[in-house]
């Protein structure tokens, strides 16, 4: 496929992914802070643009991971910069109404900075266009009194004392969240020792961390394993969680003597949420996924007409096969909605789900689809032939088929595979610009088609 961008709205994206560009913009900006760390000693020897995420005509969002060096110490330090693209020709209006909103909402100036060769509004870390209390739960003077009331939920008498908080950012994610790690030092009367605990705290962009709070209570009640939500904080848009031991699942990790292991765990672990019961007003079904499939065609047309017609057809089709399958109605299992293996915390063999953001109510088969597609994702962005994906993916099925109490319909299933494999893999490629997996999108719209057809085949023998 064309790997460039044309974008009339952003004609300025190819400046913005250039590295050499920014580097040059970011060294000036950085230069002329007052009062910022950086000095004439210091200039920027990398810069990694990151989360990448593109809506055609509407917005451009992205961030830069620098790497500074001191040239007279000889140190290294990491600064992290958001970025917006403005529409051609708004740069100025686009950053009058950003100070004037910013300031409405939390009586202080904005701290953004606008670059007016590219027309980018950019924001330093801790900074944020949308999450407007980063800099507040980062803030260690702050934290010291704020979890001293967690205390008694962490297992501390309730004369502990909080002494030192050490904050580490995990994923930061541009105008929608940040989670980061607190070690919390505790003070425990009649101990000569301190303790340490640790705690995670996700920043939210809006209020949504109260809807995720409600349900991790539900599902912590229900689970074998599962963080425990120890509050929310509405003021500061902040949910706090527990910490729950193990690593996330790799791709890697598939490739060893424990695959069928851990294909087993995932399963089952899978059927165990699948049982919960839940009181949620959010819902994913068709609706969502065709508004999905539409948007993946629209994220195709600035970067390969031909493609992005090939995808219309085809999701036209899609649609049009559904209503050749019989389908339940009501169907109200948990979704996790963001089944990436990543998601899939082990602790040995055993594993739990983590970032539950997304939880909401569908069919399970949703899940798995999406599940499966990413198994093909990671597969082929390995190097691994379709073939080498298939086995993993009938392994994986195999064990879910066998753990869960309910028949596994093979043409529903398919259709979920099918569609998201455009909506879940192509559409957030495309989005990303993810170029290791820009380079595989024909194998996986191949792979659709493959699983469509298998609908067809499916419901002949059903």
């Amino acid at each position: 496929m064309n790997s460039a961008i044309n974008d009339p709205v952003f004609p300025q994206i190819a400046q913005a992914l250039e590295p050499l560009v920014m580097t040059r913009l970011f060294q000036a900006v950085l230069l002329s802070l007052s009062g910022d760390v950086l000095t004439s000693q210091k200039v920027i020897k990398s810069c990694e643009i990151k989360n990448k995420r593109h809506k055609p005509g509407k917005s451009f969002v992205l961030s830069y991971d620098l790497i500074l060096l001191d040239n007279q110490a000889g140190e290294k330090s990491e600064r992290v910069i958001g970025a917006r693209l403005c529409k051609s020709g708004c740069g100025l209006t686009e950053l009058q109404e950003e100070r004037a909103k910013y300031n409405k909402n939390t009586g202080l100036v904005s701290p953004v900075i606008y670059l007016p060769e590219l027309e980018m509004l950019v924001w330093l870390f801790p900074n944020d266009r949308k999450l407007i209390h980063l800099v507040q739960i980062l803030n260690v003077d702050n934290l010291l009194a704020h979890f001293t009331p967690m205390l008694l939920l962490l297992d501390c008498g309730s004369s502990s004392k909080v002494t030192d908080v050490q904050t580490e950012v995990l994923h930061y994610l541009p105008e929608r969240s940040c989670m980061v790690r607190y070690i919390i030092s505790v003070e425990v009367p009649g101990q000569s020792k301190i303790i340490q605990k640790i705690v995670y705290g996700k920043n939210y962009r809006d209020n949504r961390g109260g809807e995720v709070f409600s349900i991790m209570k539900q599902l912590a009640n229900q689970l074998p394993k599962c963080a425990t939500p120890l509050a929310y904080d509405a003021n500061t848009r902040t949910l706090w969680q527990s910490h729950i031991n193990g690593i996330p699942l790799e791709w890697s990790d598939l490739e060893t003597g424990r695959s069928s292991r851990l294909l087993f765990s995932m399963a089952t672990c899978l059927a165990a949420f699948q049982k919960c019961r839940i009181e949620t007003s959010e819902s994913y079904g068709f609706k969502e996924i065709d508004e999905q499939l539409f948007d993946t065609v629209q994220a195709a047309k600035p970067q390969d007409k031909l493609l992005a017609e090939q995808i219309s057809d085809w999701v036209a089709l899609l649609i049009s096969l559904r209503d050749e399958i019989s389908w339940p109605s009501n169907v109200a299992f948990p979704l996790h909605q963001d089944l990436h293996l990543g998601n899939f915390m082990m602790e040995g063999d055993n594993a739990c789900l983590i970032d539950l953001d997304s939880v909401c109510l569908g069919n399970p088969l949703a899940d798995i689809g999406s599940l499966v597609s990413y198994f093909y994702r990671n597969g082929l962005q390995a190097g691994r032939d379709i073939d080498y994906v298939d086995n993993i993916v009938a392994v994986f099925l195999e064990h879910f088929e066998n753990a869960v109490s309910w028949r596994v319909c093979r043409s529903q299933l398919s259709w979920f595979i099918a569609a998201a494999l455009i909506h879940e893999v192509i559409r957030r490629l495309l989005r990303q610009r993810h170029e290791q997996g820009l380079k595989h999108l024909n194998s996986y719209f191949d792979l659709s088609k493959r699983f469509g057809q298998a609908i067809v085949k499916d419901g002949q023998h059903a």
